[in-house]
């Protein structure tokens, strides 16, 4: 009995840590350590100072209420280190990195994958604040053209680094920037790698842009081997990976922007 007294109070903590913000919640930890058992009046106080938050307070105060009429026998400081406990955990939760496969191709009965057109696309519409993408190849995929519409129309920020035939040497035969929307071509910013910061071959061949990534708001990434072309979401074979993880997600995305930052990845100007 005693042990579902207590994991029942856990439980109100958690919620209540994944209700508040971090900060927040780490400061009413702070305060409670300072409280006395019992007196309700000023533990209110304590947790309610310099909150101004309508929402905020009503959810402090239902969190008084269930620990003052079911828990009474837990100390504040008790309190206060199981707020800290529960946001910390929560903490990383939210950081832990997650990983699934994606494929376009035959399908599997034992292993059924994500489509790598689905995943792109969802990873696009969720997107709120940033989108990197990178691709060698831009022709068609309607679909996801669309998506990165609706991106710009949400004012997403897109930032897109392609290769076009006099940047990759004549590899592609046609010019990737048709493919976007006069929406897009004035409202997403285009990169290319400067031919002048390529290493050559002893033959003189200089090499291609093959990496294709996506990474949303700094959280989620997908790295493929999958251009951004039709046949690569409906007929190649094609796999990658989808990472969800803010640390994996930023190292990618800062080493991008500092290639940008040290002008090997220049701004195209149409």
């Amino acid at each position: 009995m005693m042990m579902t007294i207590i994991q029942s109070f856990s439980a109100e903590i958690q919620k209540l840590a994944g209700d508040l913000p971090v900060a927040l919640a780490l400061q009413l930890a702070q305060n409670l350590e300072e409280e006395e058992g019992g007196d309700w009046s000023g533990i209110r106080l304590s947790m309610l100072q310099h909150i101004h938050n309508s929402g905020l307070i009503e959810r402090i105060q239902r969190f008084c209420k269930i620990w003052e009429k079911d828990f009474s026998g837990y100390a504040p400081q008790s309190v206060a280190l199981s707020l800290v406990a529960a946001v910390n955990a929560t903490e990383e939760e939210k950081n832990k990195t997650i990983l699934s496969l994606v494929w376009t191709g035959p399908s599997s009965e034992k292993i059924p994958l994500r489509r790598t057109e689905q995943v792109l696309a969802q990873l696009i519409r969720d997107a709120r604040s940033h989108l990197l993408l990178v691709s060698f190849a831009v022709y068609k995929a309607e679909e996801i053209m669309q998506a990165l519409e609706n991106a710009v129309r949400r004012d997403v920020k897109v930032t897109f680094i392609i290769e076009t035939p006099s940047s990759g040497n004549k590899k592609i035969s046609f010019d990737p920037f048709r493919n976007f929307s006069k929406l897009l071509q004035e409202n997403v910013e285009f990169y290319i790698w400067s031919p002048e910061k390529r290493l050559l071959s002893d033959d003189g061949k200089h090499g291609s842009l093959h990496a294709k990534v996506a990474i949303s708001d700094s959280g989620t990434a997908f790295i493929t081997s999958a251009n951004l072309t039709d046949y690569a979401m409906n007929l190649n074979m094609e796999m990658g990976t989808l990472i969800v993880s803010k640390d994996v997600s930023r190292q990618v995305e800062e080493h991008f922007f500092e290639l940008i930052a040290e002008d090997i990845l220049i701004q195209l100007v149409e």
